[in-house]
């Protein structure tokens, strides 16, 4: 049985909220006015740029990341579309009953936005499903996040804090990245390693929820290559994916930087989002 806890904690993702002006692309729909020459695919599968990494501990993380899903895989089976949709409705399951689901015109406006995006996702064999869960008692849950099996959840923080909708398409690209890349597959992956080692129990429990907090770090080069799918995707439906790092430039301003918390945080600083993420834009800005 898997525990409510240990699978969130294993798949929770980016937390997006940002102020910025209203805006709201189309250039991708009339290809006569492109703005940007992306690459072909939307999944990113590594980043190399300069501009993603501050120094020594960036770079250790990449490699360790690197090393992380090499030994996953080793000792893992891979994950399959079936394993997928099996894990992700029961991850759902629980989530229903921990939250308060709203189906008002709120969700209608994340499900127009979300039409425009899918068609350009390159897994077309998800089944992709946006929910927005109520967050009142919680004001500062200003979240979106993501889990096997194409569900894609929104806090009414979130959608409260944002101030256009090319801003919620980033963070709807971004959560959609996380699929697309198969970064949600590995919490299956620890999950069923600790349950070979441990047995289905507290001790797998334990054991994968441990691995997600320790190596927590190893997320952060997941969370650039899905901010670069958010980007794409956004644009690609119709809206302008600079929008979504006004974001990380708020978020700089209150970030304190230090060693010790970067090593137990799965996002990078916002800082370095905004340089990877504009260096990113361009690079495939049209000349």
């Amino acid at each position: 049985m898997i525990s409510f806890r240990q699978g969130l904690t294993a798949v929770l993702l980016a937390a997006f909220a940002s102020a910025c002006t209203p805006g709201g692309g189309g250039s991708a729909e009339n290809p006569a006015t492109e703005k940007y020459e992306f690459p072909e695919k939307t999944v990113i599968s590594d980043i190399e740029d300069e501009a993603c990494y501050e120094g020594v501990l960036d770079k250790g993380i990449k490699y360790g990341r690197k090393f992380q899903d090499f030994a996953l895989g080793a000792v893992s089976d891979s994950v399959t579309l079936e394993k997928e949709t099996e894990y992700g409705e029961k991850f759902h399951e629980q989530i229903q009953k921990e939250f308060t689901f709203i189906t008002d015109e709120r969700l209608t406006k994340l499900k127009k936005i979300f039409k425009k995006v899918r068609p350009h996702v390159q897994r077309k064999e998800l089944d992709y499903r946006i929910f927005l869960i109520e967050s009142e008692e919680d004001p500062e849950m200003i979240n979106a996040f993501t889990h096997v099996g194409g569900y894609i959840y929104f806090t009414t923080g979130l959608l409260e804090f944002a101030e256009s909708e090319d801003e919620l398409a980033f963070i709807m690209g971004h959560e959609l990245g996380h699929n697309e890349n198969r970064h949600v597959g590995e919490a299956i992956q620890k999950i069923e390693l600790g349950q070979s080692i441990f047995g289905e129990g507290d001790g797998s429990e334990i054991f994968s929820g441990l691995m997600s907090i320790l190596l927590a770090s190893f997320n952060q080069p997941q969370e650039l290559e899905s901010d670069r799918a958010g980007m794409y995707l956004a644009y690609k439906g119709g809206y302008d994916p600079e929008k979504g790092l006004d974001f990380f430039r708020r978020l700089a301003q209150n970030e304190t930087k230090s060693n010790l918390a970067k090593l137990f945080s799965t996002q990078p600083y916002s800082d370095v989002r905004d340089r990877c993420g504009m260096e990113y834009l361009n690079k495939a800005r049209a000349k």
